[in-house]
């Protein structure tokens, strides 16, 4: 809904406003198109994962080739560090790739303590992102209720001292029957990597055959 505030109008909800500018991407040429998916491919993907996934869907030929298919195997290429299958060092590594720091902060002569997510890789990508996102859910789960599972802060529990941890020792933390359960779950967000990226190659290929055939009956 467009709603007139004096000389101002906006959107009401902010989708619908990143829909539009989606389909403006979607009715510019491809020289255009192009050269919008190769900025936002080489950093600006932050800013427009909105107007991305409403283009994933209204015009999946060039966001596929332009920038889904090209972010994958920048963040495969990370992920895999040339290893030919997803493995537990592809798993740990990544894992190691991340962290939390603990916080203490006196107020009132009392020490709060905070914990935050260090991210020490200097590699992102949309998809990494992604990743990050997913794993960091699985990571913190609570178990209440599950005595094989410990709390994610036991590493930092049993020594005051430690300040940070990866999340590949925050795994080893929380015990074996986790830490399998987390390197399978990463595994499988890995592999999906690939999945979708063979998905989208196909779907490209397809659609240029189609586009270079010429029917001459």
């Amino acid at each position: 809904m467009l709603v007139d505030e004096g000389k101002n109008s906006h959107f009401v909800h902010a989708s619908v406003q990143e829909f539009f500018a989606a389909r403006y991407i979607k009715n510019r040429t491809d020289i255009v198109a192009s050269k919008f998916y190769g900025q936002v491919l080489n950093g600006k993907w932050g800013a427009w994962g909105e107007e991305l996934s409403f283009l994933k869907q209204i015009d999946p030929y060039r966001s596929f080739k332009y920038f889904y298919i090209p972010d994958l195997q920048r963040s495969l290429d990370y992920l895999m560090s040339g290893k030919p299958a997803v493995d537990s060092d592809v798993v740990a590594n990544y894992l190691s790739s991340l962290g939390v720091i603990k916080r203490n902060k006196v107020v009132d002569g009392r020490t709060n303590i905070s914990y935050v997510v260090d991210k020490q890789i200097h590699f992102n990508t949309y998809h990494m992102n992604a990743l990050s996102l997913r794993v960091f859910t699985s990571m913190f789960a609570g178990y209440p209720h599950d005595a094989r599972i410990k709390p994610w802060t036991a590493g930092f529990d049993s020594n005051p001292e430690c300040v940070t941890r990866s999340y590949k020792e925050i795994a080893d933390d929380r015990g074996n029957f986790f830490k399998d359960d987390l390197y399978s779950k990463v595994s499988i967000f890995i592999n999906e990597f690939y999945r979708d990226s063979l998905v989208m190659q196909d779907f490209v290929r397809r659609q240029e055959d189609q586009t270079d055939f010429i029917d001459i009956s």
